[in-house]
């Protein structure tokens, strides 16, 4: 017998167990507060195995976002436009294909330096649909920046890396060959 459940991302003993304390103490709850795990109790406390519970299910959201706040959570805003620009981490490095879906992404966030990312965005991409990334909500959390040394001041990564991250991206599309890149 298989039993597919929901989730237990509101269910912080839960998290703790099978994710660590670390994912348990500082996510956001982004899904259902009624998402406790009480299947996943019931079956083991009948004496089902349990399985896959090291994988969850999460989303992207911005450092500004609190939860119960109206509107949706964070960079959700910008998801569409996920696949036009390049994630980098807290050491300005690329970490993951910006085509996955927003699962994978958000999972592959949780797995960097502080549990962060800056989505860089040009302004040709700003251009495509301006409403969107200048409305953003809430405002000041989308960064404007003339420069790469500029940005990277802004979201703390390291300038020379960032750099030498989007000179390899930019010369890899131009090129052809992103799969040759360490992140395809």
């Amino acid at each position: 017998v298989v039993l597919a459940m929901g989730g237990f991302q509101a269910n912080e003993e839960m998290l703790t167990r099978y994710l660590g304390a670390d994912l348990a103490h500082s996510r956001r709850l982004v899904g259902s507060p009624y998402s406790t795990g009480d299947g996943h109790l019931l079956a083991d406390a009948a004496g089902a195995k349990l399985v896959n519970m090291d994988q969850f299910h999460c989303s992207q959201a911005d450092g500004n976002w609190v939860p119960g706040t109206a509107g949706r959570p964070g960079i959700n805003q910008l998801m569409s436009l996920n696949n036009y620009g390049i994630f980098v981490n807290r050491q300005g490095r690329r970490f993951v294909d910006e085509s996955m879906a927003g699962d994978s992404v958000a999972c592959s966030i949780w797995g960097q330096p502080h549990h962060e990312a800056t989505l860089i965005l040009d302004e040709s991409i700003r251009a495509m649909d301006p409403a969107k990334v200048d409305g953003y909500i809430p405002q000041g959390t989308v960064i404007k920046a003339n420069s790469l040394k500029e940005l990277a001041q802004a979201v703390g990564c390291p300038y020379l890396e960032l750099e030498r991250t989007v000179e390899e991206f930019n010369a890899a599309v131009r090129d052809g060959v992103t799969l040759g890149l360490d992140v395809p």
